[in-house]
């Protein structure tokens, strides 16, 4: 607290800052007397003017605050000095300092509990329920799509900005293409400070924030005086309360990295199944010009030697100079891509060069199914990253595993740990892995490559680098071992999901039968 601060708690009493040297701290609080001598600096002095004049000397940084009980005449030399009128006693006076005092080092709790919450990565509703204390007023935090991120302070009747969060989380889109609204954004975009809007949104005032990482902005905050009229240092107050918040943001593996954070943060929450009403949905994407009719996949790109987060954004940039037209954020299992499957399987589109960028930076993508619509992207990100893992898990080759070369091998490794999935696998595989290993043979390498090129002669023979004969003789030695014949698709449907079911667990190598 220091005499400028408490100045603006006390305009009911038309206070004038007489000194200067007004940003001296103060902690505590005396009357002045006559007899009082030797003031020190960090104390308020409370009193009439009279008595001040009436002092035989004064330390030099010393405050005070007189009633102007007697006219102006002279400052006294070194000293702090804020006068008011002589309308008010000096009880009424010491009541209203006092509470100044209070609600100062309320404040100062407030401020600490705040920035511990901040520190130790708490919740944004948390550091928005102590700023509603802070300001005694509702606070609304959002992030630069409007989208509600946290809020406190109770409902508030008349008011858009309440009713439209309360309603859909977000500003509606018929809000967002109003005049108003967009006149009210040209406003706020020219001012990087807190600003106060007078009844523009509602028939409150409203003081609005903007959070910034760096030079993008992230979030905004809004203050409604609903509760009580502003005071002249929460604009201050809000303007600290941003800097706070732009800490807590920077620490977020979303909010770090985002760069369009409209869009970004939608498809942050499709994924993360926020939308559970369709209207809503297309009624957000409109606002952001975005299809909801067209065709969407997801790839989820991520490697084990990334060692530091910051490289996340880097390879977000070089990644985009390989991929389709799209759009990509950051989540905490990688780098996610949505675009249109189709455009990976043109054949104008450099797949090689995307591979070889991948292979480089010892990336593995995972891709969805290629779904009308973005109501299931929730269910196509979670199909990309079990592709990825489970390529990964399976040490297959290559760095781009498709959904829908490993939906099996996925069902498999999300079953019920009770069951034993090596129970379902072909006897007669087994046996043939076990003979391999006693007599050093590749038939279950040979079986293996017969299943995947559909029982052809041919095309087995130029997988394996062998000659047609050779694989013949091969599968009637099979045949043998196993006592079963291969020309039955009854049977080689059995055999192949056995290998899935041993590649997903890792009984064999994927890698040894896919060279």
């Amino acid at each position: 607290m220091n005499l400028e601060m408490l100045c603006g708690n006390l305009l009911d009493y038309s206070p004038r800052l007489i000194s200067h040297g007004t940003d001296e701290e103060i902690g505590s609080i005396r009357l002045l007397s006559a007899e009082t001598g030797g003031e020190r600096s960090g104390i308020l002095y409370l009193g009439v003017l009279s008595a001040l004049y009436a002092l035989p000397n004064m330390n030099k940084g010393a405050s005070f605050l007189c009633i102007e009980d007697v006219p102006y005449t002279h400052h006294p030399l070194g000293v702090n000095l804020m006068l008011v009128d002589n309308t008010v006693s000096l009880g009424t006076l010491l009541k209203e300092v006092q509470k100044v005092f209070a609600d100062s080092s309320k404040a100062a709790v407030y401020w600490n509990t705040l920035l511990d919450v901040a520190l130790r990565q708490g919740t944004a509703q948390e550091i928005v329920d102590i700023a509603y204390r802070l300001f005694e007023n509702p606070v609304i935090l959002s992030d630069r799509s409007t989208k509600l991120i946290a809020r406190s302070g109770g409902f508030v009747e008349n008011s858009k900005l309440w009713k439209d969060h309360s309603e859909f989380g977000y500003f509606s889109y018929e809000t967002m293409q109003s005049q108003n609204y967009k006149r009210i954004s040209q406003q706020l975009d020219k001012n990087a400070q807190p600003i106060l809007l007078q009844k523009e949104i509602s028939q409150y005032d409203t003081i609005n924030g903007k959070i910034y990482i760096g030079n993008t902005k992230i979030a905004s905050i809004s203050v409604l005086n609903s509760n009580r009229p502003f005071r002249e240092q929460d604009i201050g107050m809000l303007r600290r309360l941003c800097n706070v918040f732009s800490y807590y943001f920077k620490m977020d593996s979303f909010y770090k990295f985002v760069r369009d954070a409209r869009r970004e943060s939608f498809f942050k929450d499709l994924i993360e199944n926020k939308f559970s009403d369709t209207a809503r949905l297309e009624s957000r994407a409109m606002s952001l010009n975005l299809k909801t009719d067209g065709n969407y996949c997801v790839l989820m790109a991520a490697s084990d030697a990334w060692h530091y987060e910051n490289s996340l954004q880097s390879v977000r940039l070089e990644l985009e100079k390989y991929l389709p037209k799209g759009y990509t954020l950051i989540t905490q299992d990688g780098i996610v891509a949505i675009l249109d499957k189709e455009r990976l399987l043109d054949q104008s589109f450099h797949l090689e060069e995307l591979k070889e960028f991948l292979t480089k930076n010892k990336i593995q993508m995972g891709i969805s199914r290629n779904i009308s619509g973005l109501s299931r992207l929730h269910e196509q990100y979670l199909q990309a990253v079990q592709a990825r893992r489970t390529g990964v898990r399976m040490h297959a080759s290559g760095v781009i595993f498709d959904y829908d070369d490993f939906a099996l091998n996925c069902l498999f490794l999300n079953a019920p740990s009770h069951i034993n999935l090596k129970d379902f696998c072909s006897q007669e595989l087994l046996k043939l892995i076990a003979y391999d290993r006693e007599n050093d043979t590749e038939y279950v390498k040979t079986l293996y490559t017969f299943l995947a090129h559909n029982g052809n002669y041919t095309s087995t023979a130029k997988a394996l680098f062998i000659h047609r004969t050779s694989v013949i003789y091969r599968i009637k030695k099979l045949e043998e071992i196993l006592e079963t014949p291969l020309d039955s698709d009854k049977i080689r449907n059995r055999l192949h999901i056995s290998f899935l079911i041993l590649f997903s667990f890792k009984e064999l190598e994927i890698s040894r039968f896919t060279d």
